[in-house]
């Protein structure tokens, strides 16, 4: 954790990606707050009231858009 810790302290620019089955669970450990990284990336299943907190919090989030088979267009936000 603290090569992990020091990695972060001394990138530039914190990028997180996360996808939508992350927001509900507790993990064993936490590096810090998600407005701590300069982009958080969220896939498009990702629920509007995760998206709306994340930016509440001063995240800039980006929704990358579902390019499986299942998805016909893009999802704008």
């Amino acid at each position: 954790m603290l090569v992990k810790r020091a990695m972060f302290e001394s990138a530039r620019t914190r990028i997180a990606y996360l996808d939508h089955s992350k927001f509900d669970r507790r993990a064993l450990h936490a590096l810090g707050p998600l407005s701590d990284f300069d982009t958080v990336i969220v896939d498009a299943r990702t629920s509007e009231d995760h998206i709306r907190s994340l930016r509440l919090d001063g995240a800039n989030v980006i929704v990358a858009p579902d390019i499986g088979p299942e998805s016909a267009t893009p999802v704008a936000r």
